[in-house]
């Protein structure tokens, strides 16, 4: 089983409408994840919701048993050989905390320690893991924000740094998740941190390859949010990357 989660936080509006093309492109991947995580923000996903979604994968990706630990309900892709075996994990938050704090929760509960962020609007490349994975030992396994080159549906392609990436987990403690002060863009002030403070830790996978795709629509936070706090959001992101400092318990390697 290879050891990388796909975590997908769901919120309220239309994101469930397009979760089922995000998931698709999670398990049609050349190199399957060995998880796949929903963390429902108050989409309100159901367990037909699930059954919808990937019990119409034939064997040996049949949808099949699942078991709860506390609020987290975890089904197996049985009869699979190892390489193909994938965890569905449903991570029921008990009320809306926003995106942010959804994606950070993920995090922490997610089986693996290389976890791939996709969007629940978002698709990933066939290659997004594979590639992502080939980076991370590449660099001997090193804690790392292995950032994706992405592509907009106006067919714009970019190798700029943004959340379009497979994190690990100790990096991401190292830095304290996603904080609570970045009302909007969290990924831009998380990366601000790294490029000030561990530079090298932003590693690219594949550059000029498209690992990922982006779907604008009216109702995205770069849109909704970012926008009309943009001055703000610039002043709360130097404050924020200047104070910084880092979670020493976690040592990267």
């Amino acid at each position: 089983m290879n050891q990388v989660t796909v975590l997908i936080p769901v919120g309220k509006g239309p994101y469930k409408s397009w979760l089922p093309e995000a998931i698709d492109s999670a398990i049609n991947q050349s190199v399957p994840p060995g998880e796949i995580l929903l963390v429902d923000d108050a989409a309100g996903i159901t367990d037909q919701d699930m059954h919808n979604w990937f019990g119409k994968y034939p064997e040996p990706l049949r949808f099949h048993s699942g078991y709860l630990v506390f609020n987290k309900l975890v089904w197996r892709w049985e009869g699979a050989p190892p390489e193909r075996e994938i965890w569905i994990s449903l991570w029921r938050l008990p009320h809306k905390i926003g995106f942010s704090q959804a994606f950070n929760c993920g995090m922490e509960v997610a089986i693996f320690d290389n976890i791939m962020y996709l969007a629940a609007d978002d698709i990933l490349g066939v290659d997004a893991i594979k590639d992502s994975l080939a980076a991370w030992e590449t660099n001997h396994e090193k804690d790392g924000w292995y950032s994706l080159t992405y592509e907009s549906p106006s067919g714009g392609i970019c190798d700029i740094p943004i959340n379009a990436a497979m994190i690990t987990r100790n990096l991401w403690r190292w830095m304290g998740g996603y904080p609570p002060e970045a009302f909007a863009g969290p990924d831009a002030l998380a990366l601000s941190r790294l490029m000030v403070h561990a530079p090298d830790r932003i590693i690219k996978v594949a550059p000029g390859k498209v690992n990922y795709h982006i779907r604008e629509h009216p109702q995205q936070e770069t849109k909704t949010v970012a926008q009309p706090y943009s001055e703000e959001m610039t002043s709360i992101r130097n404050k924020a990357t200047a104070a910084f400092k880092p979670n020493v318990e976690f040592m990267l390697k």
